[in-house]
């Protein structure tokens, strides 16, 4: 059982602790202590609390096909480029198979008027071929240049129906994630570059605690989203109205459970047993100390209270003015001294009668 030490008269008042809190790291850790001091008595809150987290990542292919060549031939124009959007029916590429790139090159090398005239004989015979995609995608590799032959088969484009960035958090996430999590981000080199995205999937860091490595899909595809750019925004990871707030600091961790000592209204009252009829907003923060870690820990030796301290603390510091040093003197030998005057916490005192009445 935890002992919470209030100390009124050199005494050891002994509550257990019953109430759980959910939220997340940075409390009062006293699974190693025997017993916690608690401050002044404070109100729980109720708001609004919305969390979210920055994030960076690149963009990379997701779920791809590709397009081939049809026949044997060669490729007369290259219309779509690296990372274009593209919908069904859009024109990537036009190719003429071999017997037509070599009227195409007669006709090039002739005088303008012949060039026209063999055009329009051949006309009907031979046509470009259009090289189209089936699906909206990103085009995410381009494998061929204008006038180069190609054979049936060949590779020509690789299309990704969907793009997905890998990114990691760059401030922790103490909340538990979820997957389909919204999320928002733009691109570093172009801040008008900006998608929405979702959570599909995530692994948190072994060595590094809160921080993630998240797969996020983008939802809608849009022109500038590039393989190898840095994206960078937020996951949002929830919002609460209405809820019950308190400070971090406030909530006290046992064994990796978090509690509150909040105070309750009685009902009825034996020697032995007392009923809880419900919790107030009211509770006692636990007391801690801070050393130059700057981590909370709290105190396992009960403390001594002056009743008529008023919380104030006042501090009164000697500054020594530069004097000009005798030849002799050392200046590690010069010390300056600081006379710091604090007023000790005003003591919580257990004033139940017999009855169990405060």
């Amino acid at each position: 059982m935890l002992s919470i030490n209030f100390m009124p008269k050199n005494k050891l008042l002994i509550l257990p602790l019953f109430v759980t809190v959910s939220v997340f790291a940075q409390e009062v850790d006293i699974s190693k202590e025997k017993t916690a001091n608690f401050d002044i008595e404070k109100e729980i809150a109720t708001g609004t609390i919305e969390v979210r987290a920055k994030i960076k990542g690149t963009p990379l292919a997701y779920e791809t096909y590709d397009i081939y060549a049809p026949f044997d031939g060669r490729i007369d124009d290259v219309r779509a480029e690296l990372f274009d959007l593209v919908y069904p029916q859009t024109v990537l590429a036009r190719a003429v198979n071999n017997d037509m790139a070599a009227l195409l090159d007669t006709a090039n090398t002739s005088d303008p008027q012949s060039k026209k005239q063999i055009l329009k004989r051949w006309k009907g015979t031979f046509d470009y071929f259009d090289i189209k995609c089936p699906e909206s995608g990103i085009v995410v590799h381009v494998f061929v240049k204008p006038r180069d032959y190609v054979k049936e088969g060949d590779k020509l484009f690789t299309v990704a129906k969907k793009m997905q960035i890998i990114a990691v958090n760059t401030e922790p996430i103490y909340t538990p994630l979820e997957t389909m999590m919204k999320a928002s981000m733009h691109s570093i080199k172009d801040s008008s570059v900006d998608i929405d995205l979702y959570l599909k999937s995530f692994i948190p860091f072994k060595d590094r605690q809160f921080l993630y490595r998240l797969w996020l899909d983008v939802e809608e595809l849009k022109e500038g989203i590039k393989i190898g750019d840095t994206f960078e925004g937020e996951l949002f990871i929830g919002k609460s109205e209405n809820a019950k707030i308190v400070e971090r600091k406030d909530v006290i961790i046992k064994d990796g459970k978090r509690y509150l000592l909040m105070e309750i209204k009685p009902g009825l009252i034996s020697d032995t047993q007392l009923e809880i009829l419900s919790p107030t907003k009211n509770f006692l923060p636990p007391q801690v100390k801070n050393d130059n870690k700057s981590e909370r820990i709290v105190s396992s030796k009960p403390v001594e209270r002056d009743k008529q301290a008023d919380n104030k603390i006042q501090t009164k510091t000697t500054v020594l003015k530069k004097k000009k040093l005798p030849s002799k003197t050392k200046k590690s030998e010069i010390k300056v001294k600081s006379n710091i005057t604090t007023k000790k916490p005003v003591a919580l005192q257990n004033t139940e009668d017999e009855n169990g009445t405060r």
